[in-house]
């Protein structure tokens, strides 16, 4: 089975960040897309490298799908909860 990115994107990121930070805590300024300050924010143990290895059409922003995939391969783990104190 072959999953396309893109149509599941969304689902997948929400899914994954349900636990953690959601999608609009992550992306500050409301563009849509994930800036290496956002990422590095919500995920704090990311790299500058792994965020260049996420942003896989290198525009230097992370889109849903390219979110959906660093976290479905297990190279970005869900970022950590989020407490009042946060």
């Amino acid at each position: 089975m072959t999953i396309k990115y893109g149509v599941l994107a969304v689902p997948l990121v929400m899914v994954a960040l349900t636990a953690g930070a959601s999608a609009a805590d992550i992306d500050t300024n409301d563009d849509g897309l994930y800036s290496f300050p956002e990422m590095e924010a919500a995920f704090p143990d990311m790299g500058v490298n792994a965020f260049l290895e996420i942003d896989s059409d290198a525009d230097g922003r992370v889109d849903d799908a390219e979110l959906a995939q660093a976290l479905d391969s297990g190279l970005l783990d869900p970022p950590p909860e989020r407490t009042a104190a946060n």
